[in-house]
């Protein structure tokens, strides 16, 4: 998102190295379980600039994020159509997800 490169970075890199980390530790009978939840109501989330789709409540992501832990998920994603959503933009050529993007209100500039 042009809103917060530095974040989305961030999330990234501990993405590829989380689900990296899952395959080189399994044999030694450590999980490990990337978590990347949408929107979450929180003070970080309401200074992000942009719209907030699917904004979710703090009890219900730590819900979500407990079940996904038992069941040893490689990634806890949620929710599903910001998942959706954010898949196409990957695989989209990049004029089009940045177009995309803009549309939807995150063109990068700061109020």
């Amino acid at each position: 998102m042009p809103v917060t490169p530095s974040y989305c970075a961030s999330k990234a890199a501990i993405k590829a190295y989380g689900e990296a980390l899952r395959g080189w530790l399994k044999k030694e009978g450590i999980g490990i379980s990337v978590i990347m939840p949408g929107y979450v109501d929180s003070v970080m989330c309401q200074e992000m600039p942009g719209p907030k789709p699917f904004l979710m409540q703090p009890p219900r992501a730590a819900a979500l994020i407990r079940q996904g832990l038992a069941r040893n998920k490689a990634r806890i994603s949620f929710p599903f159509p910001l998942n959706f959503g954010t898949w196409w933009l990957a695989v989209l050529p990049a004029a089009i997800s940045v177009w995309i993007v803009g549309l939807m209100g995150y063109n990068g500039h700061h109020d």
